[in-house]
Parts: C-alpha cells; structure tokens; sequence
C-alpha cells in the first residue's frame, strides 16, 4: 500500500509539473509556429488566393495563445494548416488564371485606340448619314480665303489624344505594384479609442485603459507585436534602435495586407522609481515577425505618452 501511495504521489508531482512547464513551453513555440503558419498564407497571398478568412483565423489563434487557451488555438491552427494544404494545390492554377486576365486587360485597353481610331469614322458617318439621309445637298463654294472652324479632323484628333492617354493610364494602374513603399502605422488613443483626452496623472501600481491602433500595408499579411516600456525622456525610442527599458507587457495579432484594427489595453503603471519626479512615458513600440530569419524586427513605429506618476493614496 505504501508502494502504491508512493507512485500515486509521483505521478500526481509529474502531472503538476507537466501542467507548469505547458505554458512555457508552447510559448516559446509560438513564434515558430505562427511564422511557419504564415510563410504558407504569403505564398497563398503572392499567387492571387484571397486569404482574408485565414488571416483573421490566424490572428484568432494568437490571441487565444495570449489568453492562455491553447487548446483552442490549437484546434484553430490544425484547422487553418488543412485549409492551406486544400489551397496551395489550386494556387498554381489561380495564379495563371489571374496572370492571364491581367496581361490580357492591358491587352485590350492597349488596344482601345486603334479600335476607336478605325471605328469613330464609320460611326460618325452613319450617324451622320442617319440623322441627315432626308437633306437636300446643295453644292456651296467657299473663297479662298475661307477656312471651316471646328472641323471633324480636329476634334477627331481631340478625342483620340483623350482615348490614347486614358488606355495608357488605366494600363498602367493595372501593371503596377500593389504597394510602392510598403510601411506599417501605430497609433495611441484614449480609453474611448479616439485622439486625445489622455491621461495626465497615474496612480503607481494600477492599471489605465487605452487604445493601440495598428495599419499593414507592408505589401503581405504581418504576424505583429506591440511592446509596452516604461521609460524617461533619455529611452524614448528613434526610428531605428528601441527604448532600452525592459518590456512589461506585450500584445499580439495578425493582420491582413491593407488591414487595420483597434484594440483596448490594459497598461499597468509597474513603475519603481521616484514618484517625485515630473513625469514618466508610457512607450509603446510595433514589431513583426520575419518569417524568413526567423526573428522579430522593430519597425521603427512607436508612440509615447508621457504622464506623471503619483504614489498610491497620494
């Protein structure tokens, strides 16, 4: 009995320790796992499948990540991971279709001004001859002098310098690049997700309530990160090195190529150092994942508050 009572306990430790390191240990998977996850939705993205249902799936399993139910997010992923496997065997076949349907547009809006250029006379001409095919033709001779104003030459070279331009312009918004300069945009704002009306005054030790705002236009879906610091004047950051201060919380999420989204915060004020001093900043920072190097690179966005810390019961 004793012998048994003893393996019931080392079991019981085992489980407990298991149920400990869990977290842990999927989290520091989490990276790898997403970033594999979405290398496969931007290769999706660059052959034409819409992945807009994917990304938002994606981003669902991040949070729940963030929440601590990994149970769920593992379902999700194991669900997104087979809808990308039904995906890439038709992404070669839809990117043909779609490459074939883009040269060919600019194919016929290439083509437009030599169609107009060979079909604007007959159609001036029948419609001439139908409007005026009961007029009487009487012969008019002009003097020398005389020159006919406004004639059909001239505003059929109007209208085919109109024509030319407008074919070239549309062709060319179709051969363009989806995103020139690909950029990414952080925004703060107040508890009610509108600029301004910040808090001024914090109680060291309590939580605020505000609002972080995000924009993709990167050119492909972004696996992201906010980075929450406390800081002074001199660990701001710059557009290109972060704050030095160590993080205190973060929040996560994946967004679709010219997405945005707002979301509420909880900032806690973990603040340890003079409360007498005139005011601390609340710096937040965006990361994204890349995929290729396997690591998190700051993006050079950041957005500071600065408030004055105040001693609980102060």
């Amino acid at each position: 009995m004793p012998s048994i009572e003893k393996y019931v306990v080392i079991i019981a430790f085992v489980l407990v320790l298991l149920y400990t390191i869990y977290p842990i240990v999927y989290s520091e998977n989490l990276d790898s796992e997403v970033a594999n996850v979405l290398k496969d939705i931007d290769y999706l993205y660059n052959h034409g499948v819409n992945v807009e249902d994917l990304v938002h799936k994606l981003d669902q399993a991040v949070k729940l990540i963030n929440n601590g139910d990994y149970d769920r997010a593992k379902t999700i992923l194991s669900g997104i991971k087979n809808e990308i496997a039904s995906l890439k065997s038709k992404a070669e076949t839809i990117y043909l279709y779609k490459t074939i349907y883009k040269y060919g547009l600019v194919a016929i809006l290439l083509s437009l001004p030599i169609l107009a250029y060979f079909l604007i006379p007959r159609i001036y001409l029948y419609l001439w001859y139908r409007l005026r095919r009961g007029w009487i033709v009487k012969r008019v001779h002009h003097s020398s002098g005389e020159k006919n104003s406004g004639s059909y030459e001239e505003v059929f070279a109007v209208i085919m310098a109109i024509i030319v331009v407008a074919s070239v312009f549309a062709a060319a918004q179709v051969l363009r690049p989806r995103v020139v300069e690909p950029f990414t945009a952080l925004g703060l704002l107040n508890e009610n997700c509108v600029i301004g009306d910040y808090p001024r005054e914090v109680v060291v030790g309590d939580n605020i309530t505000l609002c972080i705002f995000v924009d993709n236009h990167m050119n492909e879906p972004i696996y992201y990160r906010v980075i929450y610091r406390i800081g002074t004047n001199n660990t701001i950051p710059t557009n290109t090195t972060p704050s030095p201060e160590p993080e205190i919380k973060e929040w996560r999420g994946v967004l679709n190529q010219g997405e945005n989204t707002t979301f509420k915060i909880v900032v806690p004020i973990s603040y340890s150092g003079n409360t007498n001093t005139s005011r601390i900043a609340l710096i937040f920072e965006l990361w994204i994942y890349n995929v290729d190097s396997n690591e998190w690179i700051y993006t050079g966005r950041w957005n500071h508050l600065y408030v004055k810390p105040v001693s609980p019961g102060g």
